[in-house]
């Protein structure tokens, strides 16, 4: 059974965090400090942390947390004004970045992420619905036949059909899609690739409305 570190003092982020970690079969181990957090990764291997910038900040993440737990993935939580290009840590491929208010579903697409890896980034086909997304050959497939994705696309693509119905939030699809600070960049990007990957899902399924825009939430994609 894989393990998770929670690292959090605020009851609520516990709650969500642990709920969705429960769901994936995962075991759950916490710590409410840094100093606490160490201690538990002598003897627990976590195959995940989450990380509450509340109890655990960037700086001290980074020198007393990470020298003992580099090979685990992070979701490290902080508030939505945050400027990650300043923070004094460093944020791998396998990381996300969650903020506050927390929604469970943006948790819940951090977490799938960091526990599917390295799986999630290597070849395969995922299915949700009628809809099959072919990772390798970058192409999704319907009733309707196969249309042809891109790499943006194709990472879009995949982060909707693991989020396995739920509404991803912009900010999220900006951090695991393109890995950036949603403060530093515009939401005009994410749009745009929405608007080209629904037509392109319409010519592959037949049919309207499968990729859903959730006014001031996100996106959804069609699970039926």
């Amino acid at each position: 059974m894989p393990a998770a570190l929670v690292v959090t003092h605020h009851t609520p982020t516990l709650d969500i965090a642990s709920g969705i970690l429960h769901q994936g079969g995962v075991h759950v181990v916490t710590a409410t400090s840094g100093s606490e957090a160490v201690r538990s990764l002598l003897t627990v291997r976590a195959d995940v942390m989450v990380i509450d910038g509340l109890s655990v900040n960037a700086e001290a993440l980074t020198r007393d947390i990470r020298p003992v737990s580099a090979s685990a993935p992070l979701v490290y939580i902080t508030n939505a004004a945050a400027k990650w290009s300043r923070a004094p840590m460093r944020l791998y491929d396998r990381d996300s970045v969650v903020s506050r208010p927390i929604r469970e579903s943006e948790m819940s697409v951090a977490v799938r992420l960091a526990l599917g890896l390295p799986n999630a980034f290597t070849p395969g086909r995922l299915t949700i619905g009628e809809l099959t997304l072919d990772v390798d050959a970058m192409r999704v497939s319907g009733a309707d036949g196969a249309a042809p994705l891109t790499p943006t696309e194709t990472r879009l693509m995949r982060c909707l059909v693991r989020a396995n119905g739920e509404i991803v939030s912009v900010s999220a699809l900006m951090r695991l899609v393109w890995g950036i600070d949603p403060d530093t960049a515009s939401r005009d990007m994410v749009r745009a690739h929405v608007r080209n990957l629904r037509e392109k899902l319409r010519r592959a399924s037949g049919r309207d409305g499968l990729l859903e825009t959730i006014p001031r939430r996100g996106y959804r994609l069609l699970s039926r």
